[in-house]
């Protein structure tokens, strides 16, 4: 079964999106263990220091790495809706809001327009 290019078309705004919105949850989940770790290497009496202080440098490196690989993906969404610019036409480049839609939800906006 081959898609038609309004299908693909909803298809990746979705899921562009929802990349998107999962780079920034796990960007989020990421901070907020090293804000824990830390807070508890201050606040638990006996805490090893030393290990806290490795565990920390991992989970900065993984957020750094995060944060390269949500700005690949910020790039890719740009390059998307310039390819989609170029194949659909339309005068403003569209994207979705974050809210996840069906291609039901897209028929009924572009019959709208």
């Amino acid at each position: 079964m081959s898609l038609t290019l309004s299908a693909a078309s909803a298809r990746i705004a979705r899921e562009i999106v929802a990349t998107e919105v999962a780079f920034a949850e796990a960007t989020t989940a990421t901070a907020n263990t090293i804000a824990t770790v830390s807070t508890a290497s201050v606040e638990v009496s006996g805490a090893p220091k030393g290990e806290a202080q490795v565990a920390l440098r991992h989970l900065q490196r993984a957020t750094s790495r995060l944060m390269d690989a949500q700005a690949d993906v910020l790039r890719a969404h740009a390059k998307l809706r310039e390819i989609g610019r170029e194949m659909m036409g339309p005068e403003e480049p569209w994207c979705p809001d974050e809210q996840v839609f069906t291609g039901a939800e897209l028929d009924e906006e572009f019959r709208a327009a």
